[in-house]
């Protein structure tokens, strides 16, 4: 930086000569500027040990703030099941407003992977999807245990958001049946699976607090993938599907009815009076009072009321829909039957740790197959693992 200073006795003379006005103090002019140049190099102080850091490394810093990362991995029950994308030609259902417009929903769940199942003596087999993913495997210029130095071992691992998609299992709230549903879907198999699994699609959800991403100076999106085809036995990558990313206003009607459903406002033992409306896919709630943001703190009332988007408990949803099972069961086989039946909406959700499992003996995407986090069915007694269960 560099400044200079002038006493300018002219100009005060001149000031001076103006009319009325006779200055004491003498003139003066300054003039400041800095400038800065980045010179490739660094000091000899940060000079490497070892071969491969022989000479040092510069790194570049973000610009005290520049970068404003938003993190949409880090609260994986911020997610929630999508509703079906609007305007869009791959959506011919979606304007639909029956069963229909869910019925080419396929099965994905979204997790993060308790690091207690990742010991094959606990959670069973491991495999490419299912093992904790080290710093140094996707970063491999992070620091390591054997090189010591500032910031995260190479060795701790990273906090993946895991998905998993499985376009051939009917999703939650899709009631196609074995024909089809007109020139929208492609029907059932025999064995309560999806045809056509090429036409199927399957979504997660969140809201964003940041929503001016010019202002908040975010530019893009940027994740690492795991190759989706690792040890697929030759599984090409020709027909793979297509992830797409949507930012902008998202309907938050899931279930497209209309209606805002919120399962605290459904019937319960301590209030049984709370009123309901039907809807082609169960029943929402009509209470006109305001409701607290949270289930009843009675375990009664919240295996009444933690039910599914839908409104309705497994037997509820057999009632309901009678007349689907119907149509559904000379077509299948028992045992795919006996599946649906229990579960008809196919929203039921299974804690990881649960006894169904077999322990070890159940690999872990199969048990993650039933956890559907966010507003869907996740009843008290089943969050918490087996020593705490009461």
């Amino acid at each position: 930086m560099a400044m200079i200073r002038l006493i300018i006795k002219f100009l005060t003379r001149l000031v001076d000569k103006l009319p009325f006005i006779q200055t004491k103090e003498p003139s003066k002019i300054s003039f400041a500027a800095e400038t800065a140049v980045m010179k490739p190099g660094h000091a000899s102080a940060i000079d490497g040990s070892t071969t491969q850091n022989q000479g040092g490394v510069v790194y570049l810093d973000d610009f005290e703030g520049s970068s404003s990362p938003f993190s949409l991995t880090s609260q994986t029950n911020a997610w929630q099941i999508s509703s079906v994308p609007q305007k869009h030609p791959l959506w011919r259902e979606a304007s639909d407003t029956t069963i229909v417009s869910g019925a080419n929903r396929a099965l994905l769940n979204w997790y993060r992977i308790d690091a207690y199942l990742q010991d094959p003596t606990i959670g069973g087999p491991v495999s490419d999807y299912t093992a904790s993913i080290p710093q140094g495997e996707v970063f491999p210029n992070k620091t390591s245990n054997s090189n010591p130095g500032f910031g995260i071992s190479s060795n701790y691992p990273l906090y993946t958001f895991d998905l998993s998609y499985y376009p051939k299992e009917r999703g939650p709230y899709n009631y196609d049946e074995p024909n089809g549903l007109g020139v929208f879907t492609k029907g059932l198999s025999n064995t309560g699976g999806l045809n056509a699994p090429e036409t199927r699609w399957a979504g997660i959800q969140r809201g964003m607090t940041t929503t001016d991403f010019e202002a908040a100076n975010i530019e893009y999106i940027d994740f690492w993938m795991l190759d989706p085809f690792r040890g697929a036995n030759g599984a090409s990558q020709d027909n793979a599907g297509q992830l797409l990313i949507h930012l902008g206003e998202i309907s938050e009607d899931i279930l497209k009815d209309g209606r805002k459903s919120y399962e605290n406002g459904l019937p319960s033992p301590s209030n049984p009076g709370l009123r309901t409306d039907p809807t082609v896919w169960g029943r929402v709630p009509r209470t006109e009072i305001p409701l607290p943001n949270s289930f009843s703190a009675d375990d009664n009332d919240r295996i009444a009321q933690d039910i599914g988007l839908d409104g309705l408990n497994d037997g509820d949803e057999r009632d309901f829909k009678s007349q689907w099972l119907a149509k559904i069961q000379p077509r299948l086989t028992a045992q795919a039957y006996a599946k649906i039946l229990a579960d008809p909406s196919n929203d039921d959700f299974v804690y990881y740790t649960d006894s169904s499992y077999n322990g070890a003996q159940t690999d872990i995407l199969q048990k993650y197959r039933k956890f559907i986090t966010g507003p869907v069915n996740t009843k008290l007694y089943q969050v918490l693992p087996p020593g705490l269960r009461q």
